[in-house]
């Protein structure tokens, strides 16, 4: 009993480990950024199919192009100072909230004249290290410089949108980078850093007034880390950042779907409608940024865009706080451990109550419909992007698995329960065959035995009373009676040889043999019957048959129940033909009489231990013919009909073995 307790709990364990194992293999790939590719996918499906929020411009946006038509009227590429500086002149005029120039000035210009820097912010250039780690904010090795004229600048800071590796997109934009702060002197040996904002960032502190000093980096169990911007009256802005401080952009458009107008048209604009010009850029973001057919474009969710697009579309997503926010890994990794437990849970519950193994497949078809509702629904209403990809994959491997290890315990269970079923039926067949058995040996025996004791008695009981029957004086009486007793030892003598060898050891001994010796053998021990019952034997033997590698003795005995059986069914004499032929590597002897034949209901039952349509007899002859001639790899077959008479047709091949 224990030890099938202790069967059982390993089974379990089993069980559960299975449905365990490929969480604990996506856990790891999740970690490690596998089939980071796929998820990426998935993001895009849901942004541009299930985004939480209306996706248009802001109209606090307002985008200055620097298009064909310009570089038509102004000229090709590049500019000199004097082409933006009246831009930027009379952009101050218009009082915008900021005006960020989209270019990077890594250049020297001829001219010296310092740009109005009342809320104007430029991109600085910076080089990082070639590798970057995926656990950590990047520091930046070398800042570039800027133009004299650029000097007076607001702020003057990196704008990077780096390229997502695993499918050549460019979906974020880098928010915050590190560099090493040399005012600081660090208790320990390690670098203290310092951080640098995004220029795209610090546009947005400016549109709200936030100081960037307070931006401070959190990092949460759920949504892993954020940058936390407060705002007045305690409100707060958290915009989530990967480990490496990249943000996700959540994109709306084109240069076309913002405001935007050319550059140009701002110079005619001002000329010709100086009011409207100030209402157009009042308090707006102003971004200034090439747009030209020759302008470098890069991959993203909505296609190509340039790099004004992509800028436009990070700070409409800093200014709309329309983010969206990723689980962090430890949350990832619990989601996926419920999902787990849920599954190994199940499998156990199955295998404990008995259900089949498509009940473990339901429950991981219902897991993954509500696991793909819950990421699309989690999307929808609140911009939290859930891994997708990997929790169903796990979900799908889990199932699939566990329910094939629990059928195969199903179908172990199945085998076994069906070994002891055939076990018991097995031992029930031989308790009723042994109880038919001994009822019909009983009752042969005693009429065998009745049969010896009657004469015996007769002579016995004479001879006590002084011989009235005179036998002294009459011998032939005793030999009479004598003889009655040796037929009854003879038929006891028979069935103990002949019928009961049924339960005889079934090893056969193999030789070769003589096919018509075996005959004329089984004829002789038969020939009794054979005078009493006036039956005509006739045997033809194919001159052209090989010797036999048979078991001669019980092929003896299964042709002389044969022909014991045809003189029984022909009581009042007839004729038994024997004919034995060789054909295609098999011997094929016909036993044919002329008997009272055998009905189609008894045929079907004639190879049966213990069925007779005799008085007497145990009803085996038949069957050990049966078990004789499989012994040799043998067929036997009958055809017969009442009144006419019966063939039996053995074929023997001519190097018979046994498969014992």
């Amino acid at each position: 009993m224990s030890s099938r307790i202790s069967t059982q709990l390993k089974k379990k364990i089993v069980l559960f480990a299975i449905g365990l194992s490929p969480f604990v293999l996506v856990g790891v790939m999740r970690y490690v950024g596998g089939l980071e590719f796929a998820e990426l996918k998935m993001l895009d499906i849901r942004s541009r199919f299930f985004s939480y929020r209306q996706k248009q411009p802001t109209k606090d946006i307002m985008l200055i192009t620097i298009d064909g038509k310009s570089q038509k009227e102004l000229g090709a590429l590049p500019w000199p100072q004097g082409y933006y500086l009246p831009m930027l002149t009379i952009l101050q005029e218009a009082n915008p909230d900021s005006v960020s120039l989209m270019l990077r000035f890594n250049r020297e210009w001829e001219d010296s004249g310092v740009f109005p820097g009342n809320n104007l912010f430029v991109i600085r250039p910076f080089l990082m290290p070639t590798h970057i780690s995926q656990h950590e904010i990047p520091e930046v090795s070398v800042w570039g410089s800027l133009p004299d004229s650029l000097s007076s600048a607001q702020e003057q800071r990196f704008s990077f949108m780096p390229l997502s590796k695993e499918d050549g997109i460019y979906r974020h934009a880098q928010l915050l980078v590190k560099e090493k702060d040399s005012n600081r002197k660090p208790q320990r040996p390690t670098l203290a850093y310092r951080y640098q904002y995004s220029l795209e960032l610090l546009t947005i502190c400016h549109h709200f007034g936030i100081d960037k000093s307070s931006i401070n980096i959190i990092d949460s169990f759920w949504r892993g880390k954020y940058l936390e911007l407060s705002k007045t009256q305690g409100v707060k802005i958290r915009i989530p950042i990967d480990a490496q401080g990249k943000m996700l952009i959540n994109f709306v458009g084109a240069i076309n779907d913002f405001s935007h107008i050319s550059f140009v048209d701002v110079l005619d604009l001002y000329s010709s409608e100086k009011e409207k010009f100030e209402h157009r850029f009042f308090n707006k973001l102003v971004l200034l940024g090439i747009t030209t057919d020759e302008a470098q474009r890069a991959p993203t969710p909505l296609g190509q865009l340039t790099a004004l697009a992509m800028r436009a579309n990070a700070i409409n997503t800093l200014l709309n706080q329309n983010f969206i926010s990723r689980l962090s890994r430890k949350a990832d990794i619990s989601y996926m451990g419920l999902l787990c437990i849920l599954v190994a849970a199940s499998s156990i519950f199955f295998y404990r109550t008995g259900k089949n193994y498509s009940w473990l497949l339901l429950i991981g078809i219902i897991l993954l419909i509500v696991h793909s509702l819950f990421t699309f629904t989690g999307f929808r209403l609140l911009g939290i992007w859930i891994d997708f990809t990997r929790p169903f994959l796990a979900v799908v491997i889990s199932s699939v698995v566990s329910s094939l290890y629990l059928g195969y315990l199903r179908l172990q269970e199945l085998v076994w329960e069906l070994q002891t079923t055939q076990k018991q039926l097995v031992q029930s067949e031989k308790e009723a065959v042994y109880g038919r058995m001994t009822a019909q040996v009983r009752h042969e025996i005693r009429n065998s035995l009745d049969s010896i004791h009657r004469p015996a008695g007769i002579v016995q009981r004479n001879f006590q009373k002084d011989d009235p029957l005179k036998m002294k004086e009459q011998p032939e009486m005793i030999i009479q009676q004598m003889d009655r007793i040796i037929t009854g030892v003879e038929k006891l003598n028979d069935m103990v040889e002949n019928e009961l060898s049924f339960f005889k050891n079934t090893n056969f001994r193999f030789e070769e043999n003589d096919l018509s010796e075996i005959i004329d053998s089984a004829l002789n021990t038969v020939e009794t019957e054979i005078q009493e019952r006036n039956i005509a034997v006739a045997v033809e033997i194919d001159p052209k048959l090989p010797l036999l590698f048979v078991d001669a003795d019980r092929l003896r005995l299964a042709f002389a129940n044969l022909i014991k059986n045809a003189c029984q069914a022909m009581s009042e004499g007839g004729k038994l033909r024997i004919e034995a032929e060789y054909h295609h590597g098999h011997a094929a002897v016909k036993f044919q009489d002329t008997g009272s034949g055998i009905s189609e209901q008894d045929k079907e039952e004639i190879f049966e231990p213990f069925h007779t349509t005799k008085p007497r007899g145990l009803g085996l002859g038949l069957s050990i013919v049966k078990n004789v001639i499989a012994g040799h790899n043998g067929q036997i077959a009958v055809e017969s009909q009442v009144g006419v008479g019966t063939t039996f047709v053995v074929a023997i091949p001519i190097q018979a073995k046994s498969d014992d």
